[in-house]
């Protein structure tokens, strides 16, 4: 073609500068002939005619055999994991952005996931490994009476201080009240219990079960369906 790449010069940017009409000329080698500037399709011919470009175009022929390639090379679905880790991996990492930038808050209120049960046991199993946790908020998940005792009861027992706490706006009924009554003489000093269907049977359960001394300062246990808030 005439041309040459000099030496500390990268064939990338040999290859742009080479096809540009500005640029090429400073790499013409051949200085007994006349320079004519040559067109990008005639470099793209003359590698085709070259046996390097022939050679590429007899492996490119050729049908990829898969049988060849490794088990773990492709998937066979849309993701790698199932909806429930990747779920479980994204509450890692903002669990993990949050300790790292000392916030001591989870909050997954207005989530209408049909996952949001299965991040009890989840939550339970964080808070037993002693990550810092000041403030708790899972309202309106959908969650299950069951789901909320496990959970009360893991607050219960782990040493950590657990200041604010609200899990409104979730159906639970009233079998969860020994479990809550429980809770509430630990150390959390704020709860909102709001439309958690508690019902008087909820409520006398509380009562026959609080434990004289709590460290409340706030509560709020509105709309839960016993004539007065």
């Amino acid at each position: 073609m005439g041309f040459r790449c000099p030496n500390r010069k990268g064939v990338a940017d040999f290859l742009q500068e080479v096809t540009s009409r500005k640029d090429q000329y400073q790499y013409w080698c051949t200085r007994d002939e006349p320079y004519q500037y040559i067109l990008v399709n005639d470099f793209v011919e003359s590698f085709k005619a070259f046996h390097v470009g022939h050679a590429l175009q007899s492996e490119l022929e050729l049908p990829f055999d898969r049988t060849k390639n490794h088990p773990a090379a492709l998937t066979t679905s849309k993701f790698g994991i199932s909806k429930m880790e990747l779920l479980k991996a994204c509450f890692c990492r903002e669990w993990l952005l949050m300790k790292r930038n000392s916030w001591t808050k989870v909050s997954v209120a207005f989530n209408f996931l049909a996952y949001a049960q299965s991040l009890i046991p989840f939550i339970s199993w964080s808070i037993q490994k002693e990550n810092p946790l000041l403030r708790l908020t899972v309202e309106n998940c959908e969650l299950s009476s069951i789901g909320v005792i496990t959970l009360l009861e893991c607050l219960t027992n782990v040493k950590q201080l657990l200041d604010v706490l609200s899990i409104a706006d979730n159906h639970l009924g009233s079998s969860m009240a020994a479990a809550l009554a429980r809770f509430l003489g630990s150390h959390v000093r704020a709860l909102t219990a709001t439309d958690i269907g508690l019902g008087i049977v909820g409520f006398q359960t509380l009562e026959e079960t609080l434990p004289t001394e709590v460290a409340l300062s706030h509560i709020n246990i509105s709309k839960n369906l016993v004539g007065s808030e």
